[in-house]
């Protein structure tokens, strides 16, 4: 049937075939997949809501020292809405709310 060194020789290209494969992304997942949850409840609490600008022509919200509107990106997250008191973030395919506690300042 086969000699050693056939054999030797499939068996190498079976494994290394495997051992290729493995390293492969699967291409049927989204880009920002990650398999563990508990990273994304780390990565919702990276984000720390430092203001919103709310307006009838803009809404702004800076998140870690940076000014962002809706649909703009920040360190990996979406910014999907920005409402007087609250902004939600889309990390990951997760949606995250953060909540302003602060009354808010009115200026005229």
């Amino acid at each position: 049937m086969f000699d050693r060194q056939q054999l030797a020789a499939w068996m190498l290209v079976l494994f290394t075939g495997s051992a290729i494969a493995a390293g492969l992304k699967d291409p049927t997942r989204p880009p920002d997949y990650q398999a563990h949850p508990q990273a994304h409840q780390k990565a919702a609490s990276a984000f720390r809501l430092e203001s919103i600008l709310f307006g009838p022509s803009r809404r702004v919200a800076v998140i870690n020292g940076t000014a962002v509107s809706p649909g703009e990106r920040i360190d990996g997250a979406r910014v999907m809405r920005i409402e007087r008191t609250e902004v939600v973030l889309d990390i990951h395919g997760v949606r995250h709310v953060l909540k302003w506690h602060l009354p808010p300042q009115v200026r005229q």
